[in-house]
């Protein structure tokens, strides 16, 4: 008798410690995953790339309740367009985009100093060599199912 009380208090032990680590290790997974301005999800195009389209569909999790955000470098002049679309066409969600090159482009952004180049959901721009710009996407509701992008490369 003694025997099993000994076992179940250690497997009770251990549930009390192994059950809040792995709680927070999920809740750290997640965080880690979220796309934010201080890590965008990166995306890099050259004249090799321009042929292709590339798509990209996001589905929203219970945490995602803000923007999403994706980073685009040009390693050539290119021109290239953009369309976001909502996965089940009943989100609303507001785009921006902007031209930003530095380390700090989170610090600007939240300080307003950043010139918004738009606001469409569709969008075609002719963008220069070496330069990054960011695409914002804000869901006007938490909840929602996510959303898809596409983009078209051609000659800058």
């Amino acid at each position: 008798m003694t025997l099993i009380k000994k076992k179940g208090l250690k497997y009770f032990l251990a549930l009390t410690f192994f059950i809040p680590v792995f709680i927070s290790s999920i809740s750290l997974a997640q965080t880690a995953s979220k796309i934010s301005c201080l890590l965008p999800y990166e995306i890099t195009f050259t004249k090799e790339h321009k042929e292709g389209v590339q798509f990209k569909y996001v589905e929203y999790e219970s945490h995602d309740d803000h923007t999403f955000w994706y980073r685009i470098n040009l390693d050539d002049n290119l021109k290239f367009s953009y369309e976001i679309s909502s996965l089940d066409n009943l989100n609303n969600f507001d785009v921006y985009f902007y031209q930003y090159d530095g380390n700090t482009f989170c610090r600007a952004f939240i300080r307003n100093n950043l010139e918004l180049i738009s606001f469409d959901k569709k969008f075609e721009y002719k963008g220069t060599k070496g330069s990054t710009y960011y695409i914002g996407i804000f869901p006007m509701e938490a909840g929602g199912c996510g959303h898809k992008i596409k983009f078209l490369l051609g000659e800058g």
